[in-house]
């Protein structure tokens, strides 16, 4: 009868959750039975189980009770061993069947399907990552260096992913005989489940620790993920043992990284940090002209004018790879009408994308980010001081609000000490024009934009 019932449960359970997560986590359990209010599964390893009950427990006692069954607790038992005989030498799993084969980057080969255009010939140095690419290059062309941690971190975007594709690209033109492996965090933890649930954690264990280098993108996806966060940690400490290279990439500093355990952080920490900021203007400029220079011979009849990629430079919100795509998206579109490509159908085409990075910012945010930037107070950037310290930075908080907030004149000039609308107006007049020809008035207004924008 229990087991009809826990057919019932399950049925309730995939019900509330998506198909992946009760494909990889629910289905797998073989229910055994109840025993003094404890509903007992089989799983295949230790792990398993502790995943399971933290995630899933109160879920599934609450479908017990509903169904009338009295359970506090649930219970894992340890699936039987795999055959003794599978883990001797002369019957190790083929190389298809190896748990990291698809990630395993050879000589001359893409096995991992690496991205053919992160290289470092595509990569685009700059103030903000100037020193990250020296590393990167160092450890590419050395295949190992000290200290043998190295992390990546920076905001989505801003060529961290970049990097890490040319580190491995470049190992296995130049280190052949090295074993590199590039593995995105999401897939390490695929990989990981699939061993679980075919029982052969072992053969996992042992891949991870046999790469000379191994290369995990995106950690911080792992948040939370206490039970492949475990595993990766008996991973990092066995390859520090051997002194082989450990690269990481994450979006904050590994101290900030939230629902990442202590000590991982505190490993990564240990090692070589390394910051990739947001890209300022300039980066951003010579970007986009490389991306031209790749991809404009496939668009030969579509030209991006200086008008359009500074358009692009300093309207396109977040990191470098929204701009790739907003210049992808108007070489596409482009290519089908089959006209002359202007700066009004380029605003047209990308508008609600602008429109919806705007929508979340007010005036109160440009007012702070101005004030911070020019380290005055908003009391005085709002004020009726009229010292040229506090009206440059008055008048390019106006037309910032103007760019960039949904706000109407009459709006923006009330918020400025209640300033009449003409006064908003001559303020925007003057940026623009100081735009033109001061290029670190030009840079303010990109920077404060772009940090905005976030």
């Amino acid at each position: 009868m229990s087991q009809i019932i826990w057919n019932r449960v399950k049925e309730d359970i995939k019900s509330n959750l998506n198909k992946t997560v009760y494909t990889n986590w629910i289905e797998p359990l073989v229910y055994l039975g109840l025993q003094d209010n404890k509903v007992i599964f089989s799983v295949p390893a230790p792990f398993y189980g502790s995943y399971v009950s933290q995630q899933f427990g109160d879920m599934i006692i609450h479908q017990f009770l509903r169904h009338g069954v009295k359970v506090h607790r649930v219970d894992f038992e340890i699936a039987a061993k795999t055959n003794i005989q599978d883990k001797m030498p002369g019957n190790r799993t083929h190389m298809k069947d190896h748990p990291l084969s698809n990630a395993s980057v050879k000589s001359r080969e893409n096995p991992t399907k690496l991205d053919h255009r992160y290289t470092f010939d595509t990569f685009v140095a700059g103030k903000s990552n100037e020193v990250a690419l020296a590393v990167a290059q160092r450890v590419a062309n050395d295949g190992r260096m000290e200290p043998n941690i190295l992390t990546f971190n920076g905001k989505s975007g801003v060529g961290k992913t970049h990097l890490l594709h040319a580190i491995a690209w470049q190992l296995s033109q130049t280190k052949p005989d090295l074993k590199t492996v590039f593995l995105p965090a999401e897939q390490f933890m695929n990989r990981f489940i699939r061993a679980l649930q075919d029982q052969k954690t072992m053969d996992f264990k042992d891949a991870c620790r046999e790469p000379d280098v191994l290369i995990i993108d995106d950690v911080q996806f792992l948040a939370g993920k206490k039970g492949t966060q475990e595993e990766l940690l008996h991973t990092f400490n066995a390859l520090y043992e051997q002194k082989k290279q450990i690269i990481f990439a994450v979006n904050k500093p590994p101290g900030d990284l939230d629902g990442i355990k202590q000590c991982l952080r505190s490993r990564m920490q240990g090692g070589l940090v390394l910051d990739l900021g947001p890209a300022d203007a300039d980066l951003r400029r010579a970007t986009l002209k490389k991306w031209i220079e790749i991809h404009g011979g496939d668009y030969h009849d579509t030209t991006l004018s200086k008008e359009i990629q500074e358009f692009l430079v300093v309207n396109v919100p977040n990191g470098l790879r929204e701009l790739h795509g907003a210049m992808m998206r108007i070489y596409t579109i482009a290519s089908m009408r089959r006209e002359p490509l202007t700066l009004e159908m380029v605003k047209d085409w990308l508008s609600d994308d602008l429109r919806s990075a705007s929508q979340h910012i007010r005036i109160a945010d440009v007012q702070s980010k101005v004030s911070a930037y020019y380290e005055i107070s908003v009391a005085d950037l709002t004020g009726p001081n009229r010292k040229r310290m506090f009206v440059r930075p008055r008048q390019m908080a106006m037309y910032i609000c103007k760019k960039l907030t949904q706000r109407s004149l009459p709006d923006i000039g009330r918020r400025f000490g209640g300033r009449d609308h003409t006064t908003v107006m001559h303020a925007i007049r003057k940026i623009e024009e100081l735009r033109k020809v001061d290029k670190m008035i030009a840079n303010d207004y990109e920077t404060i934009s772009r940090d905005l924008l976030g």
